[in-house]
């Protein structure tokens, strides 16, 4: 799941526009901690559960994104795709600094919910 850090402290304005900059372009609602996640489970009556950052592993593919964009082939791609890719390749350096910077994680979880009857 995309999330954005847990507090405290609270999100910086700077990190909200930055977030929202990310939810604009991926067309994504607003995003909540990883612990959020968490108490949901809890809520759905879900049990086994399992939750981690899984972050680190992540951060490597919007570096490579940004590679492929602005090699030959990727800049001449964008152009012949047009202004909706250009803005989409930007906003990989969006997401690569929020997720470098720690205000963009992602989780991963599991959990077992019983069959409704």
């Amino acid at each position: 799941v995309w999330c954005h850090r847990e507090p405290p402290p609270a999100l910086e304005p700077q990190e909200v526009d930055l977030l929202q900059k990310i939810y604009k372009v991926y067309a994504l609602p607003y995003v909540c901690q990883l612990s959020d996640f968490q108490k949901f489970a809890v809520d759905m009556n879900m049990t086994n559960t399992k939750f981690e950052d899984w972050t680190d592993y992540i951060k490597p593919f919007w570096w490579e994104v940004i590679k492929k964009a602005v090699s030959v082939q990727g800049v001449v791609g964008l152009i012949r795709s047009g202004w909706t890719a250009i803005y989409g390749a930007w906003a990989a350096w969006w997401m690569h600094k929020a997720v470098e910077g720690g205000v963009f994680v992602f989780g991963a979880f599991t959990a077992t919910k019983k069959a409704e009857a």
